[in-house]
């Protein structure tokens, strides 16, 4: 039997990955025009793609294969690379600034922590800073939970703060849990 006549499966397999390589690249160009035009927003766009991941891994596509076609796409050689490490050297050093705007940045650190560990969640809350002469507070609410933080004593004779918890009360309409963190201390851990 001669090579001819046989199948050649990493051929196949390569045209396959090739096809969906392509695929995904048409899918992101048409969610990027849809960001653009103001038709989704980035938040979903991120979550589109991350369904379209999903189902490809789903679907029997063999995710680091088509992970290493999408290095050779951006003009890393995946067989170069020695470790996870070594990838996050080479994708540091692209400036994301350039290609995103500090809140799109913002929303796929956040992603990327939501995915790493499984209890984060995202959620929407108001933040309001009241200072009076009594007070200098951040104040977070949310649902029917309002978090007070303070550096100092909290002092709850301070009547503008009983007028926001009152107000913001009449607003849930439910019953308001407070929880108090005085005395808090911040620590500053720097990016090297």
């Amino acid at each position: 039997m001669t090579d001819e006549k046989l199948i050649k499966f990493d051929k196949l397999k390569d045209k396959i990955l090739s096809h969906e390589y392509e695929k995904f690249e048409k899918f992101i160009q048409a969610k990027n025009t849809e960001y653009i035009s103001g038709k989704i927003s980035f938040e979903g766009m991120i979550n589109e793609v991350d369904g379209y991941m999903r189902n490809l891994k789903e679907s029997g596509v063999d995710i680091i294969e088509f992970q290493k076609k999408m290095m050779r796409n951006m003009g890393l050689d995946p067989d170069t690379v020695e470790g996870r490490e070594e990838i996050d050297e080479k994708f540091s050093k692209i400036n994301l600034d350039k290609v995103f705007t500090k809140e799109e940045n913002e929303l796929i650190k956040n992603k990327t922590f939501i995915s790493i560990f499984d209890n984060a969640k995202e959620k929407s809350v108001l933040e309001y800073i009241h200072k009076s002469e009594k007070n200098d507070i951040k104040m977070i609410f949310d649902r029917n939970e309002i978090i007070l933080v303070s550096e100092k004593t909290i002092d709850f004779s301070d009547d503008i703060l009983n007028e926001l918890i009152m107000v913001y009360k009449d607003i849930v309409e439910d019953d308001l849990k407070i929880i108090s963190c005085e005395a808090t201390r911040i620590y500053e851990y720097n990016k090297k």
